[in-house]
């Protein structure tokens, strides 16, 4: 091999490595190349209410809302891209103060924002789409947010489930109960007063006189849950009896009064 050769194989590779050099030094230290590298900001507080989360489910309400950090001066917009599945076709959308709402054309998944001339100022923004229809299929679907071009953005998931059915019963219940009522009380407001104190099982008239009445008095009580109330029957099986036998009459025979929730029972003797 020359010697000339040799000197410009050497320069060469030295060369090479002082190329290398300077392009490791740059990335490291951030010397400028040309390339623009920009990250997006997330949003904060990405949330999706829907009125209804059944399949096929229509007229749904999304209320999306979500915070941004930045205002969006005039022309600016927030696009909404629904996943599909979500039909907004027929739906209609509201973006609040300062800003319009139309639907883009992007297979009509697409609802943008743009802003007016008053611009959209930064924080908690709402954004209201009625009118839309569930997917057929149960499962997650994302609505995802831009606002400026990429400049922060965020994603919200909705669960489309199908109905849940929820059943119960409650028995019937009916309680019935005799008390008796004691000497000296009157008689769902009347003026008749009872003449000696009675039980749930007995009525003691006792020894009667000739032409002077005694009342004695049972209370009946119900207590049901019967969407349609009650009705209670009280009938008399047989006579008052002497010792030999022979009928007393019963003067006035049996009244029944009913009450709101329970009713009350008394009997009056007479004359014999």
């Amino acid at each position: 091999m020359s010697k000339l050769f040799s000197i410009f194989k050497n320069k060469s590779v030295s060369l090479v490595a002082f190329i290398t050099i300077i392009s490791l030094l740059s990335w490291g230290i951030g010397f400028p190349l040309g390339v623009n590298m920009a990250q997006a900001v997330a949003l904060n507080n990405v949330r999706d209410t829907i009125s209804d989360s059944d399949v096929s489910a229509t007229a749904v309400t999304h209320t999306i809302q979500f915070d941004i950090a930045g205002a969006l001066s005039a022309g600016q917009e927030i696009t909404i891209d629904f996943q599909s599945g979500i039909d907004i076709s027929t739906a209609s959308g509201s973006c609040g103060a300062g800003a319009g709402s139309s639907y883009a054309s992007k297979s009509g998944q697409r609802l943008e924002c743009v802003a007016t001339g008053a611009g959209i100022s930064a924080g908690s923004k709402t954004v209201t789409v009625t009118g839309a229809v569930n997917p057929g299929t149960p499962g997650s679907y994302t609505l995802d947010i831009d606002a400026n071009n990429g400049t922060e953005t965020g994603t919200a998931i909705i669960a489309i489930i199908d109905d849940v059915v929820v059943t119960a019963a409650v028995n019937a219940s009916f309680t019935f109960s005799i008390a008796g009522v004691a000497a000296g009380q009157n008689i769902n407001g009347d003026a008749t007063v009872t003449s000696s104190g009675a039980t749930a099982t007995l009525l003691p008239f006792g020894v009667l006189a000739s032409g002077t009445p005694k009342v004695l008095a049972q209370q009946l009580s119900v207590s049901t849950n019967a969407v349609n109330g009650f009705a209670v029957t009280v009938f008399q099986n047989g006579d008052l009896l002497k010792e030999k036998k022979d009928i007393i009459i019963v003067v006035g025979g049996i009244l029944l009064t009913l009450l709101v929730f329970g009713l009350t029972l008394y009997f009056r003797s007479g004359a014999f």
